[in-house]
């Protein structure tokens, strides 16, 4: 049907990538729509793909003027893209870019500072990646781990904006209501221990 409607003028095998692009766009368009969660860049990669094919095919084929713009539009995405940071309110697919390389010098500069006050890492809540095991996240011989956040129970809540479990509700109320113990930045990467005033007041 395609190949029957196109026209002369448009090679096959674009109209084939073309074709390719618009029915991964389709198949998995209601899927996106209809289920919480399935915007992360790792489901998007049948889209991404085709897309990618296509613009392969346009900086091989194209005329010379459209080939360079395309070409200057690719590498301007890739090397500023490490560099973008959303808003803390919309999550961000951090293992997709080198923005999440600070993350590890600072967790293990919030991990002394915890030692050195003596807090209990089963008092503070915390996300993924946080919640994992010292076994597999610290490659430790034991498993002291942070507890998954509940704002209603826990003493002290442990935040980085690399973690992109808590809602825009929980970030307005540890921001409001919640005590920074200690807050550290590089980059685009913030950790920040909060403490639970009112429990502390119990």
């Amino acid at each position: 049907f395609w190949q029957k409607k196109k026209r002369n003028d448009i090679p096959k095998k674009f109209s084939l990538l073309v074709a390719l692009l618009v029915a991964t766009l389709f198949c998995l368009s209601p899927s996106v729509l209809i289920h919480k969660g399935l915007l992360l860049h790792r489901y998007l990669l049948p889209i991404m793909f085709a897309l990618n094919l296509t613009a392969i095919y346009l900086i091989l084929h194209g005329d010379l003027k459209f080939k360079n713009g395309l070409l200057g539009l690719a590498f301007i995405g890739l090397a500023t893209g490490n560099f973008w940071i959303y808003p803390k309110q919309i999550a961000q697919g951090w293992d997709a870019t080198l923005a999440h390389v600070p993350y590890y010098e600072l967790r293990t500069e919030m991990l002394y500072f915890i030692e050195e006050e003596g807090l209990n890492r089963k008092d503070i809540g915390s996300a993924f990646p946080n919640i994992s095991g010292s076994r597999y996240t610290d490659l430790a011989d034991y498993d002291d781990n942070f507890v998954k956040f509940d704002l209603n129970k826990n003493a002290y809540i442990l935040y980085s904006n690399v973690m992109n479990d808590f809602s825009d509700e929980e970030l307005l109320e540890l921001e409001k209501n919640w005590f920074i113990v200690k807050e550290i930045r590089s980059g685009g990467v913030c950790f920040i221990l909060y403490r639970n005033v009112q429990m502390q007041l119990e």
